[in-house]
């Protein structure tokens, strides 16, 4: 009981002293604000208008400080402690005191219980024990913490209020008393300015800018006044300023590479330090592009240096590889995509890319200062591989209408794999042949290549109305997207059909025939305008301006002729060629066709065109007695070239009339199947009455158009000079056209039957018309033959008559003294002899015109005979016999060259005949087979024989006499007339073994066989025995070269004999020409040379660009 009292009297102290701690802490707390806020109002008004430096407000502010703590340490901290029973407090005996103090009637039990408590062990325990209880109960009622009363404290408040109120004041009234104040204090270590009537303010936001950029500093003034100038001090050198407006100023801290330190000064007033921050920016310093082409292109890598934007061909590979600094990610930025950079080493990136397409892209650099960095812009082009171009152009040439040259022009960026030709050819019956296709040769390596190709359409044997399809196919070399085809239009030539051909044939042929009737009338003007010459030139010694006039206008005329006749002559080559093209032709008419064309070239001989190109020369400075022999020519060449125009006229009617009835013929035996085969369709039950009506139309149709070319016939032979006879066909065509109509009608009516008697009715009379125009024909060939032999013979026997009279009175001139009265006799036998040539000259022209075998140069030769033998008889009336003799053997000689050139015509025909004869009606080509060796021998052999016989009965002084015949002016002579028939008849024999031999010899290099170069020798040796003999020279030399021309033709019989045993191992050699075009084959050259001076002038370092400038360069040359 008694311990449990004291104990709750201890309690009771205990929670006294805690009290009387917070009560301490209260007061403590207060007395700590108020010296705080004493202190700190102290130093920051002292601060504030002292304006110390640094260390000043570094004491200042390490005193406060300190005091501070102290002041805190006391109040406020020690109490803490003593509340937490942390250290030493008070003891109960303390307490009791204090205690006491505050109520004054325990004072002295509280310290007896205290003091009793601790006598206990050197007293009587229980009577200090009872004492103690009583003294315990006598203060229960007592509350010690009431002696500790909190309100005491408010008095020390009074204290706090007066530092506190003025601290208050000056926030509400000068806050920078205060604020400015402790902000100096806190960063005692700065450097402050005193105040200033103005004040530094930087407008920028941020005090920092990336390394090498540029720093604008703004700063902007405020307070009442402002200085004039500011300037900037960094690294210790002052920038001034640049003043926008009144209170405002600029500096540009150029390519910022470190933090720059600087302050502002201004009216000696310097701003605190400031510092610009030189932030590291990611850059690229340094990058580089590989470009890896396509192998296809041929081109070695290419490595670009700092280049973004670039330019490459489709499908190149790109490898971008970067260098930076401060970069800590670099991406790669295109319109739809962003790639971050592969990084390969600490400040190195990489990225490869195949393009396809033209992009722009865009590098990002970023580090932890930019995040999303200043991005740089590029663009990669693309260059497609573009599609090629492909130009074409075609000529034809003039001499081989069926062949086409082209010459093309195909272009790329990067070449070519290959250039094709492609054909097809699609028959009449709509059959489609297999396409053809042509590898045509170029450079493939090259941009551009010229290219030249011929066809020949002979080579698709195209029939009438066949078609041709043909085009050419450039393809590039695209390794990318494959290879790509560029190609011409496709062209059709269409093989023209039989009633085109025919129409192109008639108005060529009229073309032909109205130029040799303008020719031929031209040609009688020139002969008119000679003969004014002439007269004109009579009376005057030398030549005027008049006389040159009129010569030029004949030489015009006389080159307008020449020129017409050429053209002709290609015309009718043309024609023929385009004929035998695309129709099959007669051998007869080809032959013939052949000869008339070889006619053309004839008209106008070499010596004339020579006389012409004199003549011009000799224009500037020509003499009278030169244009009086000049004229004379031109005579004698107008002369004959008017017969040949007139010839040739009559002789190209006679053909074109020949050919339009073999056509008819053929026509009608076509109509005629036809009508046969349609007869059959018509008994056939199955058959379509209506289809077999439309094909009875259409041959009707075509029977039609055969009446209107059997009626063109009956014209053009009324227009030949001796037109044939022709039966009367109208009758019969009326009745064939009769039976096909009424055919019709039945098959209209469905009556087949009828249809097919009526068609056979029209057949059979088809067949009896088709027999009267083959008589015709045969009339036209073979009777006309017959008569043109007959007339050729009897012309002969006239000329060999002719030659032995001009040779008598040339004999008997030399004997004749010019005073004889015999001289005038003889005048007047050349007088009769000039007729009866007159005569032979007038049936033989009319006979060229129907015979076409006849040389063009039997005209010449008519020609020379007439002029020499006028001269001669003007030599005779001067009485100059040596004169007259050399014209009369000039005479003599023509008329034995032109005896010659009829028997080698009747031996051609005879020929013919008896080839048509043994080909059983059929017409074959004249000269067709090869003579024999064995042949000629015999032949020849005959021939030495006689000449052998003659020339010893020259030896002899025999005189052979000649059978007479009737000839016109035939005196009767002998002698030397029979001795002349004989020799004439033996140059006649030798120029026919001439000439087979010449055949054989153009079959054998036909061929190929060989020998060919020793027969042209053989025919040498006999045209010299010819002239010996035509010259009345046979001479023991005749009779060696006779005997050696025997020799040669043993050996060529020999080796005929030996060509006939190897016959299987006979080779066929390709005869037909190829046919160039001379002036394409030099624009080809001309081309290849210009490729060659393209290669040489194109330096292969050119990139793409230029070395398209460089073939558009030449491009521009070549048009």
């Amino acid at each position: 009981m008694s311990h449990s009292n004291y104990q709750n009297l201890i309690n009771k102290l205990d929670q006294f002293i805690r009290k009387y701690y917070v009560n301490q802490l209260i007061r403590g707390a207060i007395y700590f604000f108020s010296i705080a806020l004493a202190a700190f109002l102290l130093v920051v008004v002292l601060e504030y208008f002292g304006q110390f430096n640094s260390q000043v407000r570094t004491v200042l502010f390490y005193s406060f400080t300190v005091l501070t703590v102290l002041v805190f340490a006391k109040y406020i901290f020690i109490p803490v402690l003593k509340i937490l029973s942390i250290g030493k407090k008070i003891s109960h005996e303390q307490a009791a005191k204090i205690i006491g103090t505050h109520f004054k009637e325990i004072q002295d039990k509280l310290e007896n219980i205290l003091q009793l408590k601790n006598g206990l062990a050197y007293g009587s325990p229980n009577l200090l024990e009872a004492s103690i209880n009583q003294k315990i109960f006598e203060l229960k009622p007592i509350t010690f913490s009431l002696a500790i009363n909190f309100r005491e404290n408010t008095k020390y408040f009074k204290f706090l209020a007066v530092p506190l109120s003025l601290v208050l004041f000056l926030f509400l009234f000068s806050p920078s008393i205060i604020t400015d104040s402790t902000n100096r204090l806190v960063a005692h270590q700065k450097d402050f300015i005193p105040q200033a009537p103005f004040s530094f303010n930087i407008v920028n936001e941020k005090l920092s800018v990336f390394q090498n950029e540029d720093y604008l500093l703004k700063i902007k003034l405020t307070g009442k006044e402002f200085p004039t100038q500011l300037s900037v001090i960094a690294n210790g050198q002052a920038f001034l300023m640049k003043k926008t407006e009144n209170n405002l100023f600029s500096y540009n801290f150029k390519n910022v590479q470190k933090n720059i330190a600087f302050t502002l000064k201004g009216n000696e007033i310097e701003s605190m330090k400031y510092e610009i921050k030189a932030l590291p920016k990611p850059i690229i310093s340094d990058f580089r592009l590989s470009l890896d082409f396509p192998k296809y292109l041929n081109k070695k890598s290419k490595t670009l240096e700092n280049t973004g934007d670039f330019s490459a061909p489709e499908g190149t590979r790109i490898t971008w590889l970067f260098q930076t600094n401060a970069t800590e990610q670099l991406s790669f930025a295109t319109a739809d995509s962003v790639y971050d950079l592969v990084k390969i080493s600490e400040n190195e990136y990489r990225y490869t890319q195949t393009i396809r397409k033209s992009f722009a892209y865009q590098l990002i650099a970023k580090n932890q200062f930019v995040s999303n960095g200043d991005t740089i812009r590029y663009q990669a082009e693309v260059i497609k591989d573009k599609f090629p171009q492909i130009e074409l152009d075609v000529k034809t040439d003039s001499a081989a209408f069926n062949v086409l040259y082209f010459s093309g022009y195909v272009k790329d960026d990067y070449g070519f794999s290959r250039l094709v030709f492609y054909s097809q050819v699609s028959r009449a019956n709509g059959e489609k042949e297999q396409p053809m296709q042509t590898n045509i040769p170029i450079n493939l390596s090259l941009p551009e290549s010229d290219f030249y190709y011929t066809l020949n359409l002979s080579d698709f044997q195209l029939k009438s109305e066949d078609e041709l399809e043909y085009y050419f196919e450039v393809w590039d070399n695209d390794g990318v997207n494959g290879s790509k085809p560029a190609r011409t239009h496709k062209v059709t030539i269409k093989a023209p059909s039989a009633k085109e051909l025919a129409e192109k044939e008639k108005e060529s042929n009229q073309a032909i025939k109205e130029d040799l009737k303008e020719n031929i009338e031209l040609a009688k003007e020139i002969r008119a305008d000679l003969e004014n010459l002439k007269l004109k030139m009579l009376n005057k010694k030398t030549i005027g301006f008049q006389e040159k006039q009129l010569l030029e206008e004949l030489l015009k005329k006389q080159k307008q002729i020449q020129n017409s006749i050429e053209k002709s002559k290609q015309q009718n080559e043309q024609k023929n060629k385009f004929q035998q093209e695309y129709s099959k032709q007669d051998e007869a008419l080809l032959e013939k066709q052949k000869l008339l064309e070889e006619l053309f070239d004839k008209v106008m001989t070499d010596e004339m065109k020579e006389m012409l190109a004199e003549l011009e020369k000799m224009m500037d400075d020509l003499k009278k007695d030169d244009l009086e022999k000049t004229i004379e020519k031109m005579e004698l060449s107008n002369e004959e070239l008017e017969k040949e125009l007139d010839r040739n006229l009559e002789l190209f009617k006679q053909l074109e009339l020949e050919k339009q009835v073999a056509e008819a013929i053929e026509k009608l035996e076509e109509i005629k199947e036809k009508q046969k085969d349609l007869k059959e369709k018509s008994l056939d039950k199955k058959s379509d009455d209506l289809a077999n009506k439309k094909e009875q139309d259409k041959l009707n149709e075509e029977f039609k158009e055969l009446e209107e070319k059997l009626e063109d016939i009956k014209k053009k032979n009324e227009e030949l000079e001796e037109p044939n006879e022709m039966k009367d066909t109208d009758s019969l065509e009326e009745e064939i056209k009769k039976d096909m109509k009424e055919s019709s009608e039945a098959l209209e009516k469905k009556q087949s039957k009828k249809a097919a008697e009526e068609q056979e009715s029209a057949e059979e009379k088809m067949e009896e018309m088709a027999e009267q125009l083959s008589d015709l024909q045969m009339q036209m060939e073979s009777d006309a033959n017959v008569e043109n032999l007959e007339d050729l013979r009897f012309l002969l026997e006239n000329l060999i008559h002719l030659s032995f009279e001009q040779e008598r009175v040339m004999l008997e001139l030399k004997q004749s003294d010019r005073n004889d009265p015999q001289y005038v006799a003889l005048a007047q036998v050349q007088k009769k002899l000039k007729d009866d040539a007159k005569i032979i000259e007038d049936s033989l022209f009319a006979l060229s015109k129907r015979v076409i075998q006849l040389e063009s140069i039997v005209n010449k030769e008519i020609t020379s005979i007439n002029y020499n033998m006028d001269k001669a008889i003007e030599n005779l009336g001067n009485r100059e016999t040596p004169q007259a003799n050399q014209r009369q053997q000039l005479s003599m000689t023509s008329i034995n060259n032109l005896a010659l050139l009829l028997d080698e015509a009747i031996q051609n025909m005879q020929a013919q005949m008896q080839m048509k004869g043994s080909g059983k009606g059929s017409c074959k080509k004249p000269g067709q087979g090869k003579p024999s060796p064995g042949s000629m021998k015999k032949m020849q052999e005959a021939l030495n024989k006689q000449m052998e016989e003659m020339k010893k009965a020259m030896e002899n002084g025999e005189k052979p006499g000649g059978k007479k015949g009737k000839k016109p002016g035939e005196t009767g002579s002998g002698g030397q007339g029979g001795m002349s028939k004989e020799l004439a008849q033996m140059a006649a024999k030798q120029a026919a073994i001439r000439k087979a031999l010449k055949e054989m010899q153009e079959q054998l290099e036909g061929e190929g066989s060989g020998g060919g170069g020793q027969l042209e020798k053989l025919g040498d040796l006999m045209e010299q025995n010819e002239i010996d003999i035509v010259n009345r020279q046979i001479t023991n030399q005749t009779i060696l070269r006779q005997q050696e021309i025997l020799t040669r033709l043993l050996e060529s019989e020999k080796a005929e004999k030996e060509r006939e045993k190897e016959e299987k191992r006979e080779s066929k050699e390709f005869t037909e020409q190829f046919i160039r075009n001379q002036t394409n084959f030099l624009e080809y050259n001309r081309q290849k040379n210009k490729e060659v001076e393209l290669l040489r002038t194109l330096p292969p370092s050119f990139n793409q660009f230029y070395k398209q400038k460089v073939s558009e360069y030449f491009k521009t040359l070549k048009q």
